[in-house]
């Protein structure tokens, strides 16, 4: 591929990125962008300057009921996703906004969230399993073998996202 279609495919990807909620910091990474051409295409694409401060990074928040819930849904999604990284990003991304909505739910994981999340699956700071139970992929919260949603806390507010 010639290095013009290159950089269309990768801007293409940025605006994609940036439209989900992508900060700019994550559209520089996998898009390698400039920070002023991230601050410009923000300003394109929203009308607006783009979000300061820093990207979210804490292992702990998916280890939360309804986080979890909200992760393994979009993992799934996120296995099942055809493509690069980036490009299985965006289109797992897609899958679990368009599942929320078909389920009249609002997300939770944002995609930066999301990014984070595969990122920490893959450095091995998060690991995964499958449910013994209803067989769906999930971070490992415990010893045992059983997702948030098979095994959720007691006080927890059943949450019917599948």
């Amino acid at each position: 591929m010639g290095k013009h279609l290159q950089k269309i495919k990768m801007l293409n990807l940025a605006v994609a990125l940036i439209r989900l909620g992508a900060r700019v910091g994550m559209v520089r990474s996998h898009c390698r962008v400039s920070l002023a051409v991230g601050k410009e295409l923000t300003w394109e694409v929203l009308g607006r300057q783009p979000i300061k401060g820093l990207l979210p990074f804490s292992e702990e928040w998916f280890y939360n009921y309804r986080a979890g819930i909200h992760s393994m849904l979009f993992l799934n999604f996120y296995d099942n996703a055809k493509g690069k990284k980036t490009f299985r990003l965006v289109n797992a991304y897609k899958m679990y906004l368009k599942h929320l909505d078909e389920k009249r739910h609002s997300p939770l994981l944002d995609i930066n969230r999301a990014d984070l999340l595969i990122n920490l699956i893959n450095a091995n700071v998060l690991q995964t399993d499958v449910c013994e139970k209803c067989e769906r992929k999930h971070v490992r919260f415990n010893a045992n073998n059983k997702c948030r949603h098979c095994d959720k806390p007691p006080r927890a507010k059943e949450l019917n996202i599948f």
